[in-house]
């Protein structure tokens, strides 16, 4: 049996604008040029009043050349990685970039085959800060509740 929900229809197309995000997938590829490149896919938050809560923008492409470092310059400085972090590879920009909160510019771009996608087209600092778990830690940390001796507790 099926139960018409329109919340379970799929959220609605990401439109050109500021969104609140997190990178939460990345891979390590080789692109066209023969050099490495990261690929990002970010999720807009829904812990944010926004809209395409929960939609994805896929591809974003960083190419891991002398001349198109500025950009990972630019994303670093927007998810506060810290100045002076460093970093030998692709692979550890996406570790140290994934899941850390930032806001994105998107605009629609055609693709070859003549369909428009959100394209990330620059980078800025959250201004909401990280998203809470359920432990009210930020995102990808947690509280140590180990270290509270017996004469710490109420009772």
């Amino acid at each position: 049996m099926l139960k018409i929900d329109y919340s379970k229809a799929g959220s609605e197309p990401v439109k050109p604008g500021e969104y609140e995000v997190l990178p939460t997938e990345y891979a390590v590829e080789t692109a066209r040029s023969g050099n490495q490149m990261v690929q990002f896919n970010y999720t807009i938050r829904d812990d944010v009043d926004q809209p395409s809560q929960g939609s994805k923008i896929n591809y974003d492409n960083f190419v891991w050349t002398q001349n198109s470092l500025w950009r990972f310059q630019a994303a670093a400085k927007a998810s506060a990685i810290p100045e002076g972090t460093e970093m030998n590879t692709p692979e550890d920009f996406g570790q140290a970039f994934k899941n850390r909160p930032l806001r994105v510019v998107v605009e629609l771009e055609e693709q070859r085959n003549g369909r428009e996608y959100p394209t990330v087209k620059s980078f800025k600092e959250t201004q909401v800060g990280p998203p809470m778990n359920n432990s009210s830690a930020p995102l990808g940390q947690t509280i140590n509740t180990n270290d509270i001796s017996d004469s710490e507790l109420p009772f």
